[in-house]
């Protein structure tokens, strides 16, 4: 399996690559949400994609609206991973496209539980 960890901070891109990791899930990265769209377009075997809301550039809000609608693209599971605790920012990123939302910090467990629920795993 490939995910694509899309964050501003090179710390939380490794904290996720290393549960990934160890999950036997290879990693891409990138660092906004335009790199991430390129990124994608390189990597089609991409199977779940792991979103940071604040970064530059791009969003992750912004890259949800763009990647949804983009044709034989948009159908990846995205798991919103962000320190915005809000309901009101929950809501707003299930409406943009997000399947699942993760809370800043997290564990691994935490990671995989919804990664899974994600791509519709029971576990």
């Amino acid at each position: 399996m490939k995910a694509l960890v899309i964050d501003d901070s090179s710390s939380m891109r490794r904290i996720i690559r290393s549960y990934l990791a160890q999950m036997q899930v290879e990693v891409i990265e990138a660092d906004n949400g335009q790199s991430a769209l390129d990124m994608l377009k390189a990597h089609t075997d991409i199977e779940i994609i792991f979103l940071d809301w604040n970064m530059p550039v791009m969003n992750g809000i912004e890259f949800l609206h763009v990647y949804r609608k983009v044709k034989n693209m948009g159908h990846v599971p995205v798991c919103m991973v962000t320190s915005e605790a809000e309901q009101s920012a929950i809501i707003q990123a299930l409406s943009a496209g997000a399947n699942e939302f993760l809370m800043k910090p997290f564990s691994a467990d935490a990671l995989r539980d919804k990664m899974n629920l994600a791509l519709g795993v029971l576990s």
